[in-house]
């Protein structure tokens, strides 16, 4: 009689490629591990590295909270010293990144609906800016680093949604400055 290649559910596999993967094992259940964690090391590089990052984060958001957003909102930028947007000036229709300093200028006030108003994309860059500054400030205080599992984040569907995102935000802007204009007649 052949012998049997079964074995019976009480024996432990004999190595990992036959042990069935265990959910229970990771804290969020992915095979790959968790999406986001923090470090176990405490190191004065990556307290450092936090502090620059929060000086970067904090220098925009003070430039922002400095410029009085443009009612119009495009042309915030020109409280810089900056020139027009070229692209609005030649062709009437406002350029794929107009309104972000608008946008950010709104944001940093707490004024999302206008800063949307002005450049959605730009709303959610300056959501992101003020969440990596959040970010940094933790990493400061506790010196763990935060860590993306890069190999969970699928750089296509990244590519698709800023893409989305960015066009999306190009277009509303443009209808919005459409719609302002008073009719020909």
């Amino acid at each position: 009689m052949p012998e049997s290649t079964s074995r019976p559910s009480s024996v432990p596999a004999a190595n990992a490629e036959e042990t069935a993967y265990d959910p229970t094992s990771d804290s969020d259940g992915h095979p790959l591990g968790p999406l986001i964690s923090l470090s176990e090391d405490r190191d004065h590089l990556t307290r450092l590295t936090a502090l620059m990052v929060f000086l970067g984060v904090a220098g925009i958001m003070g430039m922002a909270w400095y410029m009085n957003p443009d009612p119009k909102g495009i042309g915030t930028h020109q409280r810089l010293g900056l020139p027009p947007c070229g692209f609005l000036v030649t062709t009437g229709l406002p350029c794929p990144t107009c309104g972000m300093t608008t946008a950010f200028a709104h944001t940093v006030r707490g004024h999302l609906l206008e800063a949307t108003r002005a450049q959605p994309a730009g709303t959610v860059l300056a959501l992101f800016t003020i969440a990596l500054g959040v970010v940094a400030v933790v990493v400061m205080i506790t010196g763990r680093r935060l860590e993306l599992n890069w190999y969970r984040i699928n750089p296509m569907r990244v590519l698709v949604a800023s893409l989305v995102i960015f066009v999306g935000s190009w277009t509303f802007k443009v209808v919005m400055v459409l719609l302002e204009r008073p009719y020909a007649r």
